[in-house]
């Protein structure tokens, strides 16, 4: 039975924390985030080092691949059917942080079907 899991992000002293901080899900389920400041976006990267040469695109995993919103409001993506088992997809997140006109970012993991090599 697929499940929903809720991702916090709140940006306080220009700084993001995130809570859970890693997400641990299975394939079908959805991942709803939510979060404090005025703009803020999430998006999906890709899995593997960045310089290795099996790193897999991020679309193999989720749809969609980045969602946005506002203060208070939240977003969804779900982790696709046929999303490779045990992988680690990075994805970044961006707020814009109204007092000191800066985006600040925070790069998080969600893990499908357990840890790689697990």
């Amino acid at each position: 039975m697929p499940q929903t899991y809720q991702v916090t992000i709140t940006l306080s002293n220009k700084q993001i924390s995130v809570a859970p901080d890693e997400v641990t899900a299975q394939r079908g389920d959805t991942v709803n985030f939510t979060c404090n400041a005025n703009s803020w976006a999430v998006q999906f990267i890709a899995e593997g080092a960045p310089d290795s040469s099996t790193r897999r695109n991020a679309n193999e995993a989720v749809q969609p691949t980045a969602v946005h919103g506002f203060a208070g409001g939240s977003a969804s993506i779900r982790v696709k059917n046929n999303a490779p088992d045990h992988t680690e997809w990075d994805y970044v997140i961006a707020v814009y942080d109204e007092e000191s006109g800066e985006v600040i970012t925070k790069d998080p993991d969600i893990v499908v079907g357990g840890r790689p090599g697990g």
